[in-house]
């Protein structure tokens, strides 16, 4: 006599793609099936959704990130299993699926890097409101922040993604009925108490800086990256001014106006140094969902620039710390107080207005691993303490106006010449130029004007 044998779990996991054809219809006859786990390989074809809405047990679908078009309009009379997780990246979606306002359970909803365009639909504030921890739409083709109910009800929100979109302002969108734009950052977001990480770069949001945002007791990365954000930064009007924040990405907006010290003070977990638990940043925590009974590791990824490249962070570290406020339009000083925040790894301040000298303070921060500060208009010497970051293996002050000796030893004896290119008075290694002429820092009317001037060599 045979013994059945029924299969409730299937996971496939692989560290490079190696699967590939289309998906067999006879998965069907999987009845049992609870996880489908096939992200990353070389599936292709056109897929049928109502192929999976066949498994009644089936709990989570991961289909990111392979070769197929997902049809998702399956027959009025489906029977949909309840999803914790659905990954449904790049999967060749035009639009929001219909199916999704069936889910209450759904944990983790991924529908980046699709062709989904226009609003997003009202019903998706309906979808899974008490569950929902992670929900990702990035790299898509959104467009106003006017219809998008999401915010509102995911009151368990963790992580929200919204970068790389077409969401902008003061842009009409048909039909004539529906109402302008505005482009900025839904102030429903404060609602969302138990956010982590928001992602918004990449859009044409024009706002202010949403200081409002700093409310949110657990927020630690926020990217802005890339819109049309202008104005000053000002201090926060409540008292929960980013206290867990470990990474702010500002750059490539408008901002003016000085640098926000008061925010800099307030960035109270930037300050730590926890020696005992460093890790490298490529080092991560498993991410698991509430319904997980195994080991699932969903981890939150980022862009940003690293020692002047941009860089794809697949996996965010919860001990990475950075700062990027480049290429906006800051002037002054750079704040003393920005040596407190003692636990960054990555600073970049360049292509602003910045002036005067480069604060010494800043060799507190013993833990950085890269510092921009190019294309600005600092001057003074270069300080001596900086050559005591012994982490630092990027530190770019080009096209300044900076002058005297570059420091030497440890991590400053490896750094390149362009680097330092573009600042006429500063002289020594790595330079072509080895000593400072007294001469060229006089005006043109006093160089040699006496007939016994003369230069030390």
């Amino acid at each position: 006599m045979k013994t059945s044998r029924a299969i409730y779990w299937i996971r496939l996991v692989t560290s490079s793609p190696w699967l590939n054809g289309s998906i067999p219809q006879s998965i069907s006859r999987l009845v049992n099936l609870e996880t489908w786990s096939l992200n990353d390989n070389y599936l292709s074809g056109r897929v049928e959704f109502e192929l999976f809405l066949r498994l009644r047990k089936l709990d989570a679908l991961q289909l990111s990130r392979n070769d197929i078009s997902l049809l998702t309009n399956p027959s009025t009379n489906s029977t949909f299993p309840k999803f914790t997780k659905l990954l449904l990246a790049d999967c060749d979606l035009g639009e929001f699926p219909e199916f999704l306002r069936n889910q209450d359970q759904l944990e983790l909803l991924d529908l980046s890097g699709n062709k989904i365009h226009g609003q997003v639909p009202k019903w998706m504030g309906n979808v899974s409101t008490e569950t929902l921890w992670r929900l990702y739409l990035q790299d898509n083709f959104l467009i106003c922040f006017d219809q998008l109910p999401i915010v509102f009800p995911y009151v368990n929100l963790k992580e929200l993604r919204l970068d790389s979109n077409m969401i902008q302002g003061s842009v009409p969108i048909p039909p004539p009925s529906i109402d302008f734009c505005k482009g900025r950052v839904p102030r429903s977001l404060a609602d969302c108490t138990k956010l982590e990480a928001v992602s918004l770069g990449t859009n044409q949001i024009h706002d202010i800086f949403p200081s409002w945002l700093g409310i949110l007791p657990k927020l630690r990365i926020l990217i802005l990256r890339c819109n049309e954000l202008y104005g000053t930064i000002g201090s926060s009007d409540n008292n929960f001014d980013f206290l867990k924040l470990h990474i702010i990405d500002l750059s490539n907006n408008d901002f003016t106006g000085k640098l926000p010290s008061e925010h800099f003070q307030n960035w109270k977990a930037m300050q730590i140094v926890d020696a005992e638990s460093l890790k490298y940043v490529k080092e991560y925590q498993t991410l698991a969902m509430p319904s997980d009974n195994m080991s699932c590791t969903y981890s939150f990824s980022m862009t940003m620039i690293n020692k002047g490249t941009e860089t794809l962070y697949e996996r965010v570290n919860d001990l990475l710390i950075a700062i990027d406020l480049s290429n906006n339009r800051f002037e002054g000083e750079i704040p003393d107080v920005v040596g407190n925040l003692k636990g960054l790894h990555l600073l970049n301040f360049s292509s602003n207005f910045l002036t005067g000298p480069i604060p010494f303070t800043l060799a507190n921060l013993t833990r950085l691993e890269a510092l921009d500060l190019s294309q600005n208009k600092l001057s003074g010497a270069i300080p001596l303490q900086l050559t005591e970051l012994t982490f630092l293996s990027h530190y770019n002050v080009s096209y300044n106006r900076l002058t005297g000796p570059i420091p030497h030893g440890k991590q400053f004896d490896t750094f390149n010449i362009s680097l330092f290119s573009g600042n006429p008075e500063l002289y020594g290694s790595p330079l072509s130029k080895k000593c400072g002429n007294p001469a060229d820092s006089l005006p043109p009317s006093s160089s040699h004007n006496s007939e016994f001037s003369f230069e030390f060599g």
